[in-house]
């Protein structure tokens, strides 16, 4: 594994915000999501939820 400042758990909007904003800023972070295909929570549903 390499060596990161911080890990992110879930790539959800918050965890993706916050790899975006660290990564911007020179930070090495790692993002680690359990669902697949990521982005977890953000991902499209194949049908109208509503």
């Amino acid at each position: 594994m390499p060596a990161v400042d911080v890990l992110i758990v879930g790539a959800g909007p918050t965890g993706l915000t916050l790899a975006v904003d660290l990564a911007r800023r020179g930070v090495r972070a790692m993002l680690l999501e359990a669902a697949s295909p990521m982005p977890g929570m953000a991902r499209l549903h194949p049908r109208p939820v509503w």
